[in-house]
């Protein structure tokens, strides 16, 4: 009970202080909300983390620190026009800014807190008898030999490609095959061994690995983490635990890795000049921080120009319908930007046509704000933990469709807080819908899986 208390005054003042931040930056003022921010971590960290740290809060308020502290605190004293931020910002917005997170953050661990201090890790029993679905596998490894096809003169001519054009619905798909491939793959697996996830479906596993790799030597990182973070989550609830030390290594070996490859996306001499500019350890989550403009950004157009009550939220929404978007905007006339936070950011700066337009980005509390304003971080921000919450106790029961749902949550925690609160939307649902189609059995409500006795 204490612990709720802790985070509900953390709250109030945190409010209170968004309501009265002062114009002028103040380093004080940063450095009262991260002490506030700290105390909530703490409080969650000690509730929810005692057994595990394979959760989403747990990866999700390291990133949530870099994204929205590590600029305040840290960079804008010493360096505060490096990388995005040499563009024009509202700076009299740093410390609402900082301030909202603070809020935001509370609101998410009262959502996501549990009621009582964990007890044990959630290892199941696996389904050896479970069959993989020969046609979604041979589906998945064609689309995976076409789009490693379709990036190779990318890969040679050293351009760095996100947009796939009219074969990104192809990649979507793609993307949410590969999920439940891996979610049936981990799920059949016959022993407590690594090896014989990769023996079981070899064909599928070097595709991926060369997509993975082509796709990031490129410069796209999305991905990489994505497989890595829900291959962990999935070996941790169908193998077995892996150590702490372990985790923290592979995690700073991660963070550097993609570090190195975000400074490489412009070409080799980029990384020289990164790591000759790098300053402190701090600089591993650069690509993080460098959101923290587009929060700046959506305050300062939601307190001048008012909030758009939801319409930023519809591009997330509208993806889950293939062509929803285009079909949407070609029938009510709306600008792209007024459904998207990332491209209201971006056009905010830019205007139409510009030949150096590039994607500037957003932000989960800036996204939640310009949304439904204060309304929007309290609520939106809870309901994203209690979400979290429901499928964790779910998981404890062993149903199955909620692993999945949390895997891909899970898959995203790195870059959730740069994305907007419903980027993982369309994920869910197709790879929920995929796994009803080749999997029906598994989506009933009373199909359970049997938790593992300990030494097995």
């Amino acid at each position: 009970m204490m612990s709720r208390y802790t985070i509900i005054l953390s709250a109030i003042v945190s409010f209170l202080l968004s309501l009265y931040a002062p114009k002028d930056y103040s380093y004080p003022f940063c450095i009262i909300c991260l002490v506030l921010f700290l105390i909530c971590v703490c409080v969650l960290l000690k509730r929810n983390c005692k057994i595990s740290i394979i959760k989403f809060e747990f990866f999700f308020t390291i990133s949530f620190f870099f994204t929205n502290f590590a600029y305040p605190v840290i960079y804008y004293s010493v360096s505060p026009y490096f990388s995005l931020f040499h563009l024009s910002f509202p700076e009299d917005c740093i410390n609402k800014g900082i301030a909202l997170s603070t809020l935001g953050y509370s609101a998410f661990c009262y959502g996501i807190l549990s009621k009582k201090s964990e007890t044990e890790n959630n290892l199941f029993e696996t389904i050896p008898n479970i069959r993989i679905n020969k046609k979604m596998l041979g589906i998945t490894n064609i689309l995976l030999v076409l789009l490693i096809f379709f990036m190779i003169p990318s890969l040679l001519a050293n351009d760095y490609v996100m947009d796939f054009g009219e074969g990104f619905y192809v990649k979507a798909i793609l993307d949410c095959m590969i999920y439940c491939v891996m979610f049936i793959t981990f799920l059949r697996l016959p022993r407590i061994s690594f090896f014989p996830i990769i023996k079981s479906n070899r064909t599928f596993f070097i595709l991926i690995c060369i997509y993975v790799g082509i796709i990031t030597l490129i410069g796209n990182r999305g991905m990489l983490m994505r497989i890595v973070l829900m291959g962990v989550f999935f070996y941790v609830t169908f193998v077995k635990s892996i150590p702490r030390k372990w985790l923290f290594l592979g995690l700073l070996s991660g963070m550097c890795l993609m570090y190195v490859v975000g400074a490489t996306r412009d070409g080799g001499d980029t990384l020289d000049a990164s790591l000759a500019n790098s300053q402190s350890i701090w600089d591993i989550g650069k690509d993080l921080t460098i959101n923290a403009r587009s929060q700046y950004v959506l305050i300062d157009y939601a307190d001048t120009k008012g909030i758009t009550w939801g319409t930023t939220t519809l591009m997330n929404i509208l993806s889950v319908i293939p062509l929803g978007q285009s079909t949407f905007l070609s029938l009510t006339g709306f600008d792209s930007n007024k459904i998207s936070s990332a491209l209201l950011v971006t056009m905010e700066y830019y205007d139409e046509g510009d030949e150096d337009l590039i994607g500037l980005g957003t932000n989960l509390i800036g996204d939640t704000y310009v949304a439904f304003g204060f309304a929007g971080v309290i609520f939106l921000m809870f309901g994203l933990g209690r979400v979290l919450r429901m499928l964790n106790n779910k998981i404890a029961e062993g149903h199955i469709l909620p692993i999945l749902i949390y895997a891909i949550f899970f898959q995203d925690v790195i870059l959730y807080c740069r994305s907007g609160i419903l980027t993982p939307i369309r994920s869910i649902v197709w790879t929920c819908m995929l796994l009803y189609v080749f999997y029906p059995r598994l989506t009933k409500a009373n199909y359970k899986l049997k938790k593992k006795t300990l030494g097995k």
